[in-house]
């Protein structure tokens, strides 16, 4: 999250990056971060509750745990999102050729013909 803006300027310009891809990376790995940050402050008030006994504690840690999970899961696809902006290899054909016809950029292949 902290280092995306430098390394998005390094790479933007290569062949074969695409802006949008970039862009969804970007999105994706800000809801991340926040949702991050919430399940960090809901661990810790879970935390606070646990010690001082409060009845509602084990909600609490339930509530941690859930919001543990999907963040794990918003990294894993932040991740991935952010894989597909050098590593053509693992893009979808539907997913490279739609954002092509909307950027109205070629793709390497059509630019070797």
């Amino acid at each position: 999250f902290l280092t995306g803006e430098p390394a998005e300027e390094s790479v933007e310009n290569l062949p074969g990056v695409i802006k949008s891809i970039i862009e969804a990376h970007e999105e994706a790995s800000e809801i991340a971060f926040w949702t991050l940050i919430a399940a960090g402050f809901v661990s810790l008030v879970s935390l606070v509750m646990q010690k001082l006994q409060n009845k509602i504690a084990k909600t609490f840690v339930a509530l941690s745990f859930l919001l543990s999970v999907i963040t794990s899961g918003l990294m894993i696809r932040t991740g991935y999102l952010g894989g597909q902006i050098r590593h053509t290899e693992v893009r979808s054909n539907t997913v490279t050729n739609q954002t092509i016809q909307q950027n109205g950029e070629k793709d390497d292949e059509e630019n070797d013909k």
